[in-house]
């Protein structure tokens, strides 16, 4: 974002009428197309061809903020926003980064913050809402989608029509409503997203954070009444901890006598670092075990510090989670604090996600987030005990056995530490990406209850995805558990393991899992766990169904391998492949 520039509401309109009239050239001849952006935070092994683009990457422009009321008109339309949700609304192109969104927000008066935000600086508001994004928050407002109030698109037909008040509540037709969110999760595969209303809420200048003991059998779900962001990590089977955060002045009495902790700077900490040390000092006294539904209790903060607000809210960009120190074994660099210091900058997400596509190191480490009723969480962490190659945090990965250790890179089974714990909440249209079935163990029989009502010509849709379930079977939240560490040696092995995921995913545990990382599903798996009836008929309205890829086929593993390079990914992490490094050479062929 360039807040000098003289960039307004007209200009914006003349941008969208060149992606128009690049749709429209695309739809005309039936040529397939991919939506280029300019970055990447997806896993998978990404490229573009130059004459096989529509080019949004220059929308990254935060247009206005305003505040809302039941006669105000938004930007960008004349339409009065009814009943607001939230008490201000950003209108902003859909290439704005969220650490740009986060100043932009909080330089207005009062300052504001978007209510869920990526823990990754780099993600876009627009990647946000077409894939899926659950952060810390989520556990109260949702899929960041869920915050969205409207969103402007090029539909891909042959005029290249711009809708700009595309609503999900109804109020701009029931149409309207389905194209919402059959736009969301579908990763530009029904529209071309140009413009997002974005939800604001008041922000306190900084967090206050409390690292909680994980013991008993507390729900990770609970909802505190003072508590705003809720997470947590397991850093062993038997320990791990619960952060809960809310936002607070630094003046206000609550922060009086806090210590103040940062998690932005070269010479801070990593995080999960911080607070794995914090989980430490309290594991004597804890009782760990798995997070269940009920049965919580209680439990008293192990510490209470002060963190700013933009530090927490990216706390995790350094380091990317804790990724970023398996690269320290592969270069044979010690991993302490020194050296994360010195190689801060190629330490940040942004450069990371430029090594992880370059090297080709994303066909071997596993990455892969799920989300899963409560019930289920304790077969989930089983099977990444059984089935994962050992794993502990550092960059060290090993395991006991014997009274031998395992080295670096062998196949020992122990899991991967640590897993990232996130509540999420999934109640109300859109709860969930693209209408995947969730709720219940044994989800085949599920799966078939719910399709039955799906075809009733007499049952009463209870949402946009046409779903007739009862309160019983559908959950109020999931939990979202982030399990990213090193694969299997073998290809086969990896492709195998992702595999038994899906399948456990798919037939046992009633989840599903984000598709910024390779999907192994065949096709009739993926629309057994996704609505692809109710998907299908919103792109034959928009057009693109017949020619622009499916999401099925957006996400889906490919064939082709690319070679394994560090010195690429060195190279990519440095910026050697300017700002261009996921376009390649105009195609004579066929698209890969």
């Amino acid at each position: 974002m360039s807040p000098s520039s003289p960039y307004d509401l007209d200009a914006h309109n003349t941008a969208v009428s060149g992606i128009s009239a690049s749709v429209s050239r695309f739809a005309r001849s039936k040529t397939p197309f991919k939506v280029y952006h300019g970055s990447t935070n997806s896993t998978r092994i990404t490229s573009f061809a130059r004459d096989r683009i529509v080019d949004t990457s220059a929308l990254n422009h935060v247009l206005s903020i305003t505040r809302t009321s039941t006669t105000s008109t938004s930007a960008g339309t004349s339409s009065p926003t009814a009943k607001p949700k939230y008490p201000y609304t950003a209108f902003l192109e859909p290439n704005v980064p969220f650490d740009a969104l986060v100043r932009a927000t909080l330089a207005h008066d009062p300052p504001l913050v978007p209510p869920v935000v990526p823990e990754f600086p780099g993600i876009t508001a627009g990647g946000a809402f077409a894939g899926v994004a659950g952060e810390s928050s989520s556990f109260v407002h949702g899929f960041f989608d869920q915050t969205v109030e409207r969103v402007e698109v090029v539909l891909p037909d042959e005029e290249g029509r711009v809708l700009r008040d595309v609503r999900p509540d109804g109020e701009g037709g029931e149409e309207g409503r389905k194209l919402f969110w059959g736009v969301a999760g579908s990763f530009g595969s029904v529209a071309v997203v140009t413009g997002l209303e974005v939800g604001l809420v008041r922000a306190g200048r900084r967090e206050m954070g409390r690292g909680l003991k994980y013991e008993g059998r507390g729900d990770v779900g609970q909802k505190e009444r003072e508590v705003q962001f809720l997470d947590g990590m397991l850093f062993a089977r038997d320990r791990g901890a619960i952060v809960s955060a809310r936002m607070v002045d630094a003046e206000s009495p609550d922060a009086k006598g806090l210590k103040t902790v940062r998690f932005d700077r070269a010479r801070d900490e990593w995080f999960y670092i911080y607070i794995d040390k914090l989980s430490k000092r309290a594991a004597s006294s804890s009782r760990p075990s798995l997070p269940a539904a009920n049965g919580s209790e209680q439990q008293q903060p192990i510490a209470t510090f002060l963190t700013p607000l933009p530090s927490y809210l990216f706390r995790f960009d350094r380091g990317a989670f804790w990724t970023a120190s398996y690269a320290f074994p592969l270069f044979h660099t010690p991993f302490t604090r020194l050296t994360r210091c010195l190689l801060d900058p190629l330490m940040r997400t942004r450069r990371l996600y430029r090594a992880w596509n370059a090297s080709g190191f994303a066909q071997s480490y596993f990455v892969q987030d799920v989300a899963v009723p409560f019930e289920s969480v304790a077969e989930l962490v089983d099977w990444v005990e059984s089935e994962l190659p050992g794993g502990s945090i550092g960059g060290k990965w090993w395991r006991e056995e014997k009274g031998r250790g395992v080295g670096h890179g062998q196949s020992k089974k122990g899991g991967v530490w640590p897993i990232w714990l996130c509540p999420l909440r999934v109640e109300g249209t859109g709860g969930v990406p693209l209408g995947a079935r969730v709720g219940a163990k044994g989800r085949r029989e599920v799966n078939e209850t719910f399709a039955a009502a799906d075809r009733s010509a007499g049952g009463k849709p209870q949402n946009v995805w046409g779903e007739d379930r009862s309160a019983a079977e559908k959950p109020s939240h999931l939990l979202n558990l982030g399990i990213w560490g090193p694969g299997p040696p073998s290809h086969d092995t990896f492709i195998e393991t992702n595999r038994s995921l899906e399948q456990l995913l798919h037939t046992r545990l009633g989840g599903f899992k984000w598709l910024y990382a390779n999907a192994y599903y065949t096709e009739e798996e993926f629309w057994d766990v996704y609505n692809k009836e109710a998907y299908e008929e919103v792109r034959k309205k928009t057009e693109a169904h017949g020619w622009v890829p499916s999401v099925f086929e957006k996400t889906r593993a490919k064939e082709e391998r690319v070679e394994r390079g560090r010195l690429r990914g060195v190279l990519a992490a440095v910026g050697g492949e300017g700002k261009g490094y996921l376009l390649k050479a105009k195609m004579a062929g066929k698209q890969k």
